[in-house]
């Protein structure tokens, strides 16, 4: 029997070299696969061809910390540690292990793991969006946030709010990626350095000399919808709005008044409705243009709408055509 198994561990290890878990996992019979996934000398030399081999496993060395840490070792972005028993996710060892090369690993980690500094600093500078299951308290710490928008920069979004008015953590993150000003404060969305920075990093061709408008006028007219990335109060701004509309196709003839402007391209296009002041917004006959052209363009409109009969009836009907 002793020698039949280790017949049957050396043909298996050879064709996972050879050919690659998918094959093996496709040819392996179920009963060999019992009798191997439960061999402790088997499943260590597997994962340590491929890491995911951790998926033969039986349920008893899915909770083996060394068996975890081996295939850990040998699985380049920790995708394996979601075969491992739930037990290993209070380990602070194999959460390290896992978080250092799937940043994102850090949403199957404990609580009190989540609110560990190192491991969570580990797991942002690997994946900058793993911010998102951090602790609070750490989403408001600067050192992590800073590792965390230095990686990728929309992990912004994810940091707490005090420090998206942090001009050193913004700036870092729009000179990571541009479309991070969406997440910044509104008064940081008008800091001339900020926005320069930003656009520049998107694509916008400026001088430095510009004014805030007069940058974003030039992104509106390369992609309207940049204009999302501003503040507030340039949503308001008519001439800004037209140039915006006009490069995403809005057929406009420069009189129209502003509410009138986004009711022509809403009717197109729903999701022109995120170019509307929070004031068009409220507007429920421009919303129900919206989601009637487009049922996701409900994501647009303020809370007291989403709740609207019409409004949702509108949307369901648009999503069923």
């Amino acid at each position: 029997m002793t020698m039949r198994l280790d017949v049957e561990r050396h043909y298996w290890l050879e064709r996972l070299t050879s050919e690659g878990l998918g094959h093996v996992m496709a040819a392996l019979p179920a009963h060999i696969s019992n009798t191997l996934g439960g061999d402790r000398n088997f499943i260590m030399s597997a994962v340590q061809v491929d890491g995911l081999a951790l998926c033969m496993a039986s349920q008893f060395l899915k909770k083996d910390r060394e068996v975890v840490l081996k295939a850990l070792e040998n699985d380049s972005d920790g995708t394996s540690f979601h075969f491992a028993d739930d037990c290993l996710r209070e380990d602070r060892e194999v959460i390290l292990a896992s978080v250092q090369r799937r940043g994102r690993a850090l949403e199957l980690a404990a609580d009190s793991l989540r609110a560990d500094r190192e491991i969570v600093h580990a797991a942002v500078s690997q994946d900058g969006n793993a911010l998102e299951y951090a602790a609070d308290g750490l989403r408001a710490d600067r050192y992590i946030a800073l590792a965390a928008v230095r990686c990728a920069g929309l992990a912004l979004q994810h940091v707490a709010e005090d420090l998206r008015a942090n001009r050193e953590v913004v700036l870092a993150a729009v000179t990571e990626d541009g479309r991070a000003l969406h997440f910044a404060s509104e008064e940081l969305k008008s800091d001339h350095q900020v926005v320069l920075t930003a656009l520049r990093q998107i694509g916008v061709v400026l001088t430095g000399m510009e004014t805030v408008q007069q940058m974003f006028l030039k992104a509106a007219q390369r992609n309207g919808e940049l204009l999302v990335l501003g503040d507030k109060a340039l949503r308001s701004d008519r001439r800004v709005v037209r140039v915006a509309l006009r490069a995403m196709g809005v057929f406009l003839t420069g009189k129209e008044t502003l509410r009138e402007m986004l009711f022509k391209a809403v009717q197109t296009d729903g999701s022109a409705l995120q170019l509307a002041s929070d004031e068009l917004k409220a507007d429920k006959q421009l919303v129900l243009a919206a989601v009637g052209a487009r049922a996701d363009s409900l994501q647009f409109a303020p809370q007291q709408l989403l709740a609207d009969r019409d409004v949702t009836a509108a949307a369901a009907a648009c999503s069923v055509r």
